[in-house]
C-alpha cells in the first residue's frame, strides 16, 4: 500500500521492502535483511552497512564483511584489520582469522600482526619459536649463528652438510632428524614428524588427540570451531563462545542478543542496540527500535510518530498542525497550510512562505514576498528600479531606465551606460563614450579619436578617418591635402626654375656687361667733368650737334670716328638706342654701342662710325630713342644734328 497527498500525488509512506527517497518516490530496499514497523531498514546483510540517513544499505569499502561507514569491526577472509580498515594480508601469512594473521611461512614471526623475519640468522619459525635454520647457520638458545665449525691440526676449519654434525674432527650422520648438531641433538625433523622439545615425533596422533595447523598432536578442547588448533591452542570457538588467553573456548553469551557469533553479537532484539564493541544496549522508552545510541530511534510506538532528528513525539503535539494523520496513527500524512511534513509531524514554515514542503523551500510566498528564480522567497524590497507592481509569482516585469531584467529582478547596467540587454550588452551609453562590443568606451582610449556623436567616434586625427561602425579611426589619404603639397611643390620647382633663370641671365647679363665694357665706356655722371645737355625726360648728351671734317676735307670711303656721350639722369634704368635713316646713299653711319641700358646716374660714350661715298654736303637728325624700363611707358625720341 502507498499513501500520496491528494493534490500534489505525492507519495508519503510507501509498502514493505520500499523505502522513500528524496524524490518522494518508493524505491526498492535491496540487502536489507531487517525492517521495522514504519517500513525503514534497521540490518543490512554482510558486506553492506546501513545508512542513517537514507536508511539504506550502502556497500562497505575495502573488503570490510561487518562495520559502518568509517569504522570496520571484521574483515573479509584474506584481510587483516588495522586501525578499524581491512588491509590485504602478507604474502608471507600463510593463515589469517578473525582479522589477525594466525601462521607465517618458514623464516618468518607473528609481530604486531605482521610476518617479520630475520634474513640474518636464517630461522624457520613455528609460531614464533625458531625451530631451525638454514645452510651454514646452527640454532643456539632460539637464535640461529654461524654454523658449528672446527679445525684441525692444519688450521682448516671444517663444515659438515645437512644430515651430519661434527664429532672428533669428523661429519656423523644423523641418526633420526633431518638436521642436527653436536651430540645428535634434533633441530629439524622429516616430513613425517614434527620437533617437540629437541627431540622429532611422530605426526600420526593417539587416539582422541586432533593435529593442529602445524602438525602437532592436541587433546580435543571443547567448543572449538571445525578443529581450529594452532599450537596446542583454539583459535575460533562455536557461537557464544571466545578463546581465552590460554586458548580455551570459554562461553561469552551476549545478554539481550538475537544472534551472535565468535566476534560478538551480530543482531540485537527488540528495543536493543548493538554497540561498536558489539554488545547489547537497552533502546530509550519512546524508541520501538534504535540504532547506534539509545536516543537515535528508527521507529516508535504506535501513539508516537519519528522526527526528522531521529526522536519519537506524541500525536498530541499534530493538534492544530495536522490536516490528516495516518490510518496506523504514526504521525501526519498531510499538514496544514503553512506547515510541511517534518519526517511524521508537522513543522512551520519560515515567514516568507505561504504554503512550503520544507522550512525554506517555498510552494507559495507570503504578503511582502515573491518568488525567486531559484526558488526562493525574496522580500519585494530587495528589489532596485523595477518599473510597477511587483508580482508574488512573477516578480518585477519591467525595469526603470539604467537596468536591466534578469532572473524576475533588476539589475544595474554596466558602468557609463544608459540602457541594455544585460551586464555585458549597452545600447546607450553617456556621452564622449562609444559603443565598442557593446560596451562603453571612452574616445580618448580610441586611438586617434577626437570627437564623438551620438556613442560613435564622429572626428579623427588629421591623416585618418572613421571606419562604418564610427568605432575606430583608420589610416587613410587626405586627397586635398596631397594636391595641396603637389602645387606647393611645382610653385617650388617653378620658383627654382625662376631663380635659375634669373641667375642665368644676370650671369649672361654680366658676362655681356664685361664684354661691353672691354668695348664700350660706361661712367658716373657725378664723378665726369663733361658737362651734359638736357634733352628732357631724364636724357642728357655732351653735343646736341655732330660736325664732321669741320675746315677739312674728308676722304671719300673712309670711315670717320665721333664720339657722343649719353646719359641717364633718373632713378630707374633706361635702354637707349641711337639710330640714324637708312638708305642714304651719300653716306653710310655705324653707332656703337647700338643699344644699350644705362642705370640711374650713368653715361655712355657712343662711337659713330660715318662713311662719305661721295663729295656732298650732309645736314641730318640722328635719333636717341629711350625707354624706362619695368614701366609701360612709351618710347620716348629725342634728336641730335
Amino acid at each position: 500500500m502507498m499513501i500520496y497527498k491528494e493534490k500534489t500525488k505525492e507519495c508519503i509512506e510507501c509498502e514493505k521492502r520500499y523505502y522513500l527517497n528524496s524524490n518522494k518516490e518508493c524505491q526498492y530496499n535491496s540487502h536489507c535483511i531487517k525492517i521495522n514497523n514504519q517500513n525503514h531498514c534497521i540490518e543490512c546483510e554482510y558486506g553492506y552497512y546501513l545508512n542513517l540517513n537514507t536508511k539504506t544499505c550502502k556497500i562497505l569499502k575495502n573488503e570490510c564483511k561487518i562495520g559502518n561507514e568509517t569504522y570496520c569491526y571484521q574483515c573479509k577472509e584474506g584481510f587483516i584489520k588495522e586501525n578499524g580498515e581491512c588491509k590485504e594480508k602478507d604474502n608471507k601469512c600463510n593463515k589469517s582469522e578473525r582479522n589477525y594473521c594466525l601462521k607465517c611461512s618458514n623464516g618468518y614471526k607473528i609481530e604486531n600482526n605482521q610476518c617479520n623475519g630475520d634474513k640474518e640468522d636464517q630461522c624457520y619459525y613455528e609460531g614464533n619459536n625458531c625451530v631451525s635454520c638454514s645452510n651454514r647457520y646452527t640454532l643456539n638458545n632460539g637464535k640461529c649463528s654461524n654454523k658449528e665449525k672446527n679445525q684441525n691440526g692444519k688450521n682448516e676449519e671444517i663444515y659438515c652438510e645437512n644430515g651430519k654434525y661434527i664429532n672428533n674432527n669428523k661429519c656423523i650422520e644423523c641418526s633420526k632428524s633431518e638436521i642436527c648438531q653436536t651430540n645428535d641433538i634434533e633441530i629439524k625433523c622429516k616430513y613425517e614428524e614434527y620437533l617437540d622439545n629437541n627431540k622429532c615425533i611422530n605426526k600420526t596422533c593417539e587416539k582422541d588427540m586432533i593435529k593442529d595447523q602445524n602438525g602437532k598432536c592436541n587433546n580435543n578442547i571443547s567448543y572449538c570451531l571445525n578443529k581450529s588448533y594452532v599450537n596446542g591452542k583454539c583459535v575460533e570457538c562455536l557461537n557464544t563462545y571466545s578463546p581465552n588467553l590460554n586458548g580455551e573456548c570459554i562461553n561469552t553469551k551476549i545478554e539481550y542478543c538475537e544472534e551472535q557469533n565468535t566476534y560478538g553479537c551480530k543482531r540485537c532484539k527488540e528495543r536493543y542496540y548493538l554497540t561498536k564493541d558489539m554488545k547489547c544496549l537497552k533502546c530509550d522508552d519512546k524508541c520501538e527500535t534504535c540504532y547506534g545510541t539509545s536516543t537515535y530511534c528508527m521507529s516508535c510506538s504506535n501513539d508516537k510518530y519519528l522526527r526528522n532528528d531521529k526522536t519519537c513525539q506524541s500525536n498530541e503535539e499534530l493538534n492544530g498542525t495536522c490536516l490528516r494523520i495516518l490510518a496506523d496513527g504514526s504521525g501526519c500524512g498531510i499538514c496544514h497550510k503553512g506547515y510541511y511534513r517534518n519526517g511524521k509531524g508537522c513543522s512551520k514554515c519560515g515567514k516568507e512562505c505561504l504554503t512550503c514542503n520544507q522550512k525554506d523551500k517555498c510552494i507559495k510566498c507570503g504578503e511582502g514576498y515573491f518568488m525567486s528564480s531559484t526558488g526562493i522567497c525574496k522580500s519585494t524590497t530587495t528589489i532596485k528600479g523595477c518599473k510597477g507592481e511587483i508580482d508574488k509569482e512573477y516578480g518585477c516585469r519591467e525595469c526603470l531606465t539604467g537596468y536591466y531584467l534578469i532572473n524576475k529582478e533588476c539589475s544595474k547596467c554596466g558602468n557609463k551606460c544608459i540602457t541594455c540587454l544585460n551586464e555585458k550588452e549597452c545600447n546607450k551609453c553617456e556621452e564622449e563614450y562609444i559603443i565598442i562590443n557593446k560596451e562603453c568606451i571612452h574616445y580618448s582610449n580610441i586611438n586617434k579619436c577626437k570627437e564623438t556623436k551620438n556613442n560613435k567616434c564622429s572626428k579623427c586625427s588629421f591623416w585618418y578617418g572613421i571606419n562604418e561602425d564610427g568605432t575606430k579611426c583608420n589610416k587613410e589619404i587626405v586627397w586635398w591635402m596631397i594636391m595641396i603639397i603637389i602645387i606647393i611643390i611645382l610653385i617650388i620647382i617653378i620658383i627654382i626654375i625662376i631663380i635659375i633663370i634669373i641667375m642665368i641671365n644676370y650671369i649672361i647679363k654680366r658676362k655681356e656687361k664685361k664684354e661691353q665694357e672691354k668695348t664700350t665706356t660706361i661712367f658716373k655722371i657725378s664723378q665726369s667733368n663733361i658737362k651734359f645737355i638736357s634733352l628732357g625726360d631724364g636724357i642728357i648728351t655732351n653735343k646736341k650737334e655732330i660736325e664732321i671734317g669741320e675746315g677739312e676735307e674728308i676722304e671719300v670711303n673712309k670711315e670717320i670716328r665721333e664720339l657722343i656721350c649719353i646719359g641717364n639722369e633718373n632713378k630707374e634704368k633706361k635702354k637707349i638706342q641711337i639710330s640714324s635713316k637708312e638708305g642714304n646713299e651719300k653716306y653710310s653711319i655705324r653707332i656703337k654701342p647700338n643699344i644699350i641700358t644705362i642705370e640711374g646716374g650713368y653715361a655712355c660714350e657712343f662711337e659713330i662710325f660715318i662713311t662719305i661715298k661721295c663729295t656732298t654736303k650732309i645736314k641730318e637728325q640722328i635719333m636717341i630713342i629711350s625707354k624706362t624700363l619695368n614701366k609701360t611707358q612709351e618710347e620716348i625720341i629725342k634728336s641730335i644734328q
